[in-house]
């Protein structure tokens, strides 16, 4: 009996013991996992100013619309083309030029868009030369622009004054002889730098025209210019 209770009394203090000790491992809470840092923000690419276009337009109402007939690299016209546009430039004038590569309806096209630009003038070097049905289609749809029809005439045989004796927002610079490109360009020119200053395209412009040397007035009509 004694023996038991010895036993007894021994299991109960291993029971303490081992009970003691599980209390001692018992973990501590979980240590919190090490924050990582977030990815640093990449700044965004900085905002640059769409580059803004360079206007093609030059100052306003100080720019000739130039129209040939033919194309841009006719070896015809080309004298008369490099006098016409240094004469400009000389006087301080730019011009946008139109190439309508002896098509009638192109050159038709072409005025049809330019008369509503802001130029000082029209200047026609007609395809259809000497026919006034075409001219009078031209004169349709420039409206109100002021025209210099040059080098080339723009009347039917027979016709002469039908249109310039109508309409009076016109002239024309048209050949006494042989051409002359230098006195041809002087003479559109001088005709646009007038009309640049608003001056009359009429009775100032021609006056203006008539004063070059070699440049008369012709057939009794104030706005036919013969030059050379």
């Amino acid at each position: 009996m004694k023996h038991m209770k010895a036993l007894f009394a021994l299991l109960l203090a291993l029971s303490l013991i081992l009970a003691l000790a599980g209390c001692g491992k018992q973990a501590g809470p979980a240590p919190a996992p090490a924050e990582t840092e977030a990815p640093a923000e990449t700044a965004a690419p900085a905002e640059t100013e769409a580059p803004v276009a360079q206007s093609a337009e030059p100052e306003s109402g100080k720019t000739l619309a130039l129209f040939w007939n033919a194309a841009e690299a006719d070896a015809d016209q080309a004298a008369l083309r490099q006098a016409l546009l240094d004469e400009l430039a000389a006087a301080g004038l730019a011009a946008d030029e139109f190439f309508a590569a002896n098509d009638q309806k192109t050159q038709l096209d072409q005025l049809t868009a330019a008369a509503a630009g802001d130029y000082v003038a029209l200047a026609i070097d007609v395809v259809d030369a000497g026919v006034t049905d075409s001219t009078w289609a031209l004169l349709a749809v420039a409206g109100e622009k002021p025209v210099i029809f040059f080098d080339r005439p723009m009347e039917s045989e027979g016709e002469e004054g039908v249109v310039l004796g109508m309409n009076e927002t016109i002239m024309l610079l048209t050949s006494a002889a042989e051409p002359d490109d230098a006195a041809m360009a002087k003479a559109v020119c001088t005709a646009a730098a007038a009309l640049s200053e608003d001056l009359d395209p009429l009775s100032a412009a021609a006056q203006v025209v008539i004063r070059l040397p070699g440049c008369t007035m012709a057939d009794g009509f104030n706005n036919k210019i013969l030059v050379g």
